[in-house]
């Protein structure tokens, strides 16, 4: 996914934009949530949102191709405390006596901690050799990284989408 935001990309100022407005958008979620919930888990969700969206801007600000260690830091902080915050969100709401789970919300805090876990821990040798010697590198015709970045992407995507959405329909009724 940074390669979107390598500088000599078409398209790169708006995948920069687009993670400076993670860092606004995201922590504002959570503070709805927190809001809502008022525990000190939903609390410390809505701090580690803060802070994913700080490593958001890293990584929006720094890319890949020319400021690897920080955007790899900011990624990797980004991923943590967002994964982290989801699924404290999805205990805040388990041990609310007011709130209840519903399916979808464990299905996709679930989905996005596992898919998120994956990724962490999958062996990155070959992005190394990626980012050490992009000339010779040979991609391959399938590489689970940037799938499981994508699936992590998305799983994160779907999880707040879910949860706006969530929110409305529990402020109707």
């Amino acid at each position: 996914m940074s390669e979107l935001g390598h500088s000599q990309q078409p398209g790169a100022a708006l995948f920069q934009m687009a993670f400076v407005a993670i860092a606004i958008l995201l922590p504002t979620l959570f503070w709805f949530i927190q809001q809502k919930v008022l525990s000190p888990i939903s609390k410390f969700a809505f701090y580690l949102s803060v802070l994913s969206g700080l490593s958001s801007i890293m990584v929006g600000l720094f890319p890949a191709d020319t400021h690897l260690e920080t955007h790899l830091i900011g990624v990797f902080v980004l991923l943590i405390s967002t994964l982290i915050a989801i699924n404290l969100v999805l205990i805040a709401y388990h041990r609310s006596q007011k709130l209840k789970l519903s399916v979808g919300q464990i299905f996709f805090s679930i989905w996005t901690g596992i898919s998120g876990l994956i990724l962490l821990i999958i062996p990155k040798q070959s992005v190394k050799l990626f980012f050490n010697d992009r000339g010779s590198f040979h991609r391959p015709d399938l590489w689970i990284i940037p799938i499981l970045e994508w699936f992590t992407f998305i799983s994160v995507v779907c999880w707040i989408l879910y949860m706006v959405f969530r929110e409305q329909e529990t402020e109707r009724d």
